[in-house]
């Protein structure tokens, strides 16, 4: 155990690094890791900008070393089987879908500070993972973020949003609705994609109860994530492609 990163990534018996950090810091230390011959498994989003996640990316080709952006709800099982249920054409071609994700727990506010608010923290989550669900790059966006301005409210949210509301039209055609909001007594996430036949939907697993964290509703994707990069990081090091 060492405190100083410097040091552990000098450690050569070290083959992998897990950066769970806010945010702002992820792209130092993933440039820290590379350079010192690690793979890299970083949380999202991977940092600050879209120019920067380039030179990240390069920086990893350029070293052999494998960069995974985790995130985890590509892994969740009855997100992948949606996707699966999506694809097959089954129930015809998506005109649109609605996400609804709430929070729990509310996140502290030495967190909250560095979060990059709830765009950041929360909705880049659904935007990854319907626009990949649907194969259906997002062409236009309008978003609308709130916060109460009761005095609980204003001093729970330390400046931030607790509420927002993405539209986004795809290159389909097809719109799609994310909702998200940090004030909630249980952890939600649903999701319909309505097809010209039929609905395709991601239930929210623990209905009706009380104080089920995040955690605990991913617990199985944070798992597969992790699996899928121990599998890239043992393919590289047989010589194959992570």
């Amino acid at each position: 155990v060492s405190t100083d990163v410097a040091e552990a990534l000098s450690d050569e018996t070290v083959t992998c690094v897990i950066v769970s950090t806010p945010t702002p810091h992820h792209a130092l230390l993933i440039r820290m890791a590379l350079a010192a011959g690690k793979h890299v498994f970083a949380e999202k989003p991977l940092c600050c900008g879209a120019q920067e996640a380039g030179e990240l990316f390069a920086l990893a080709e350029s070293t052999g070393k494998l960069l995974h952006t985790a995130y985890n709800r590509r892994s969740d099982p009855a997100i992948q089987a949606a996707r699966e249920e999506v694809r097959s054409g089954a129930k015809g071609k998506p005109l649109g879908a609605t996400l609804v994700s709430r929070d729990y727990p509310y996140p502290l506010p030495s967190y909250l500070a560095v979060s990059g608010n709830i765009f950041k923290d929360c909705v880049v989550h659904d935007l990854d993972y319907l626009t990949w669900l649907l194969d259906d790059p997002c062409i236009s966006l309008r978003a609308h973020a709130s916060t109460g301005d009761g005095a609980a409210a204003v001093a729970r949210a330390c400046g931030m949003w607790e509420y927002s509301e993405v539209h986004l039209g795809l290159r389909s055609g097809a719109t799609a609705t994310l909702v998200n909001g940090r004030v909630s007594s249980s952890y939600e996430h649903r999701l319909d994609v309505y097809c010209e036949d039929g609905l395709v939907r991601v239930a929210n697993p623990h209905e009706g109860t009380e104080g089920v964290a995040f955690s605990t509703r991913f617990a199985a994707s944070y798992r597969a994530q992790l699996a899928t990069f121990r599998a890239g990081v043992r393919a590289v090091l047989a010589g194959g492609p992570g």
